[in-house]
């Protein structure tokens, strides 16, 4: 079961927040969700509470829009999530804004906008997020099925949007220093790891789960910017000198498994990122949380 933590604050944002939380379960079957029923402006108390909440979510949605983008709840929420919950799955949902509008700390995290592409991304993550996520093409079909249902609630919304006085713009300058903070950060990045390049580490990859007595257990470099593409192909040449692999196989013949965390990657992957459109997986591995000296097991794919 996935569990979506709706945040919002003001009529318009509410509206949103209230229509996703009562239309996300029609197109995904295991998806929960949980919003706050009043606007808590003074409300200290379900401070308490948020903690808990927070820790049984998976994903959190942030509706965002002209009248609230500094509102100090937002930036509360949206700093209670990004501590508790995976960055990549903290969403701002934008309505009658663009991601120009928007500054740090909720500029850290990939906006969608409340339009039809954008709510259908939302949908695509909140399914990746599940832990036995449907197909893309059954997703596609649910959201086209259920989308003019969900439209029709938010009209109300997206015309009160466009009536509210022009949004918080902010300048270029402030654009600009938010670039500079970026690559200065890209930069650090990139010089942390150039000294892993210089020592680097390695790892173990235990392929006698797929193989039986003829698999084995050996080494291969650790470069935690390496991107999940190139770690793969490096293993598939490991597996083709044991047993003749078809490329383009993982996910569907072989699969990997931290034996340190008991985690599968089943959702990395050249074939998992065309199901997104995308044509190469690049998250860089350390994404995974995969560290130096772990050893990760071959086991079989549904399709071995």
């Amino acid at each position: 079961m996935v569990k979506v933590f709706i945040s919002w604050s003001g009529d318009d944002s509410r509206e949103v927040a209230s229509a996703l939380a009562h239309w996300l379960p029609d197109v995904i079957q295991n998806v929960s969700t949980w919003m706050s029923e009043h606007d808590i402006e003074a409300g200290a108390r379900w401070s308490y509470r948020l903690n808990e909440i927070l820790d049984q979510s998976n994903i959190g949605v942030i509706c965002l829009t002209p009248s609230n983008l500094m509102a100090p709840w937002i930036l509360f929420e949206a700093g209670a999530l990004s501590k508790s919950i995976k960055e990549s799955r903290v969403i701002p949902y934008l309505l009658g804004i663009s991601t120009l509008d928007v500054a740090p700390p909720l500029s850290q995290f990939q906006a969608v906008g409340v339009d039809k592409a954008g709510t259908l991304k939302l949908v695509e993550s909140i399914n990746a997020a599940s832990g036995e996520p449907m197909p893309p093409e059954r997703v596609k079909r649910l959201f086209e099925k259920w989308w003019p249902d969900f439209e029709t609630r938010i009209t109300d919304a997206k015309k009160s949007s466009l009536d509210k006085a022009k949004p918080y713009r902010r300048s270029d300058r402030e654009i600009l220093d938010e670039v500079l903070q970026l690559v200065r950060s890209t930069s650090a990045m990139h010089t942390r790891y150039e000294s892993n390049y210089i020592s680097a580490g390695h790892i173990e990859i235990d392929t006698r789960p797929i193989f039986g007595d003829a698999g084995k257990v050996s080494r291969v470099s650790f470069f935690p910017d390496k991107t999940v593409s190139d770690f793969l192909d490096d293993i598939y040449l490991l597996l083709n000198k044991q047993e003749t692999v078809r490329s383009y196989a993982y996910g569907d013949v072989w699969l990997l498994k931290n034996s340190r965390t008991g985690q599968v990657f089943d959702n990395i992957g050249i074939e998992y990122c065309k199901s997104k459109g995308e044509y190469r997986d690049d998250t860089p591995i350390y994404i995974l949380e995969i560290e130096d000296s772990d050893r990760l097991l071959v086991i079989p794919g549904p399709g071995r």
